[in-house]
């Protein structure tokens, strides 16, 4: 199972981030150009996000889309510097819907205790991640791991919901199911209790 860090957003926490670790990005757009941040109107003390891709020689690297209609050009991006291990989260249902069926399997769709699994089966065989959340517990057990056999799978780490606490019975619970995650997202600080 790999480890991707939340929100790390500028070059400076690039650094400060192992690098058999994946991370997650924010990106928006500022006229043509693409910038890391998650929220919008920061644009002012942003790294670009060339620059970023430049610098990066990380794991997976989940691409949070925060304003649509910029995904084709992370997209063009990521590929023109050859990283192969990445995908698009938190994309509009148009750009899922449209991508997916001209074959880009680099999105992940999301499954949550308020997110239907039925949506993420109906791309089960258009897109290759799956994004399952823990808004307060984990939406896990024998038929959710039937069902999502054959995606790739990354949890949020219930310490991003303020919830610390939960990791070890999470743990418990994933190996009492025999359900093998693919990556986690969590902080830099629980990092080490995932590992």
């Amino acid at each position: 199972m790999e480890i991707v860090v939340h929100r790390i957003n500028s070059l400076a926490g690039l650094c400060r981030v192992p690098v058999h670790f994946g991370v997650e990005i924010d990106l928006r757009a500022r006229g043509s150009e693409l910038y890391l941040h998650h929220d919008a109107f920061h644009d002012r003390d942003a790294d670009a996000f060339v620059d970023y891709l430049d610098a990066y020689q990380h794991g997976l690297l989940v691409l949070n889309i925060k304003e649509a209609g910029i995904e084709s050009e992370v997209l063009r991006l990521v590929r023109e510097r050859g990283i192969e291990r990445y995908f698009l989260l938190d994309v509009e249902f148009p750009y899922l819907y449209r991508a997916s069926r001209q074959g880009e399997r680099n999105i992940a769709v999301r499954y949550s205790e308020d997110e239907s699994i039925e949506t993420a089966l109906a791309y089960k065989e258009r897109v290759d991640w799956v994004w399952i959340d823990t808004n307060t517990r984990l939406p896990l057990d024998e038929t959710m791991k039937s069902q999502l056999a054959g995606l790739k799978t990354c949890l949020v780490c219930p310490e991003r919901w303020g919830r610390p606490q939960d990791i070890a019975g999470y743990k418990n619970q994933l190996a009492a199911l025999d359900f093998s995650l693919d990556a986690v997202m969590t902080s830099l600080a629980c990092a080490p209790l995932w590992q």
